[in-house]
């Protein structure tokens, strides 16, 4: 398997696996046997995951952002110098 085709899997592999997670969370809750559970179930298996994936994102994207402005900062202090 060549570099591009391993690429192209891994970009568009993971939304069809995210949308099978969420057809399997979904249908478990369909057969749960009582309304509490059926509203449980996709509450903690899809809306935790996702908050989770957000801020595990934004916290991210906030390191890179400093780890820039710190390597901006130190190239502007080494060039004036």
């Amino acid at each position: 398997m060549n570099r591009v085709t391993k690429k192209f899997l891994g970009k568009v592999l993971p939304p069809f696996g995210i949308m099978g997670y969420v057809l399997v969370v979904m249908a478990a809750s369909t057969i749960a046997p009582t309304l509490a559970l059926q509203i449980g179930i996709p509450i903690v298996f899809l809306l935790v995951p996702l908050f989770d994936s957000m801020f595990y994102e934004s916290w991210k994207d906030a390191k890179r952002e400093v780890e820039w402005e710190d390597r901006d900062l130190l190239r502007d202090i080494e060039s004036n110098v």
